[in-house]
């Protein structure tokens, strides 16, 4: 059966060795949804996940997320431990929602990384608040595609792998397979405000970097 949830996601301890829990349910989140991985604690989410709250996602914690299923949301903010894509997930913004991977403003000094698999499809489209950044004010964020087709298609024309006003920003966009399509947009490399430092390299090994 599909269930409706408008609460969180979390672990009731932090597990003494490597955990995974998966729920191949169907799930419709009717509020912005945060999902606590601690160490060693695994979440796998095999069903479809809808929602059309603002802030649709918020993954925290050093454990691992996996989307598996067809999902549709409008946003989310990866700031901590690993989501992992495996199956469908679209992001189509309302106009207020975020992408953000490592948001230091959110949780200061936060590492966030995003994986695409083979197979994975991962869409962003529609309107957002801000741009679309990995690693932001002071946080580290990390993308690696290891294959899957990753299409840039919203109405914020610039993906910042790293953009700051803090120190101690920094991402790495790791292009092992696959397709990124940014859809004639722009890809930023280290954008600074203030004059801080901050670090931010895309290393690719495989794959098509294409339309940019």
């Amino acid at each position: 059966n599909d269930i409706t949830l408008a609460g969180n996601i979390g672990f009731n301890g932090n597990p003494a060795a490597p955990i995974t829990q998966t729920v191949n349910l169907n799930m419709a989140w009717s509020a912005s949804e945060t999902i606590d991985t601690p160490t060693n604690g695994n979440l796998t989410l095999g069903g479809n996940v809808t929602s059309s709250a603002d802030t649709s996602l918020i993954k925290t914690d050093a454990g691992t997320l996996t989307l598996g299923g067809t999902n549709l949301i409008t946003s989310w903010d990866l700031n901590g431990g690993t989501t992992t894509i495996t199956g469908n997930t679209t992001i189509n913004g309302d106009g207020n929602g975020r992408i953000y991977v490592g948001d230091g403003d959110a949780i200061a000094g936060c590492t966030g990384t995003l994986v695409i698999q083979p197979g994975a499809t991962l869409n962003i489209l529609g309107s957002f608040g801000d741009d679309i950044v990995f690693g932001r004010d002071g946080g580290s964020g990390t993308v690696i595609q290891n294959g899957g087709t990753f299409t840039f298609d919203s109405d914020r024309q610039n993906m910042w792998v790293g953009a700051t006003g803090n120190p101690g920003t920094s991402s790495e966009y790791d292009m092992n397979g696959g397709l990124l399509d940014v859809s004639f947009n722009n890809i930023g490399i280290a954008g600074s405000q203030n004059s801080v430092d901050v670090t931010g390299t895309i290393i690719q090994t495989g794959g098509v970097i294409t339309n940019v």
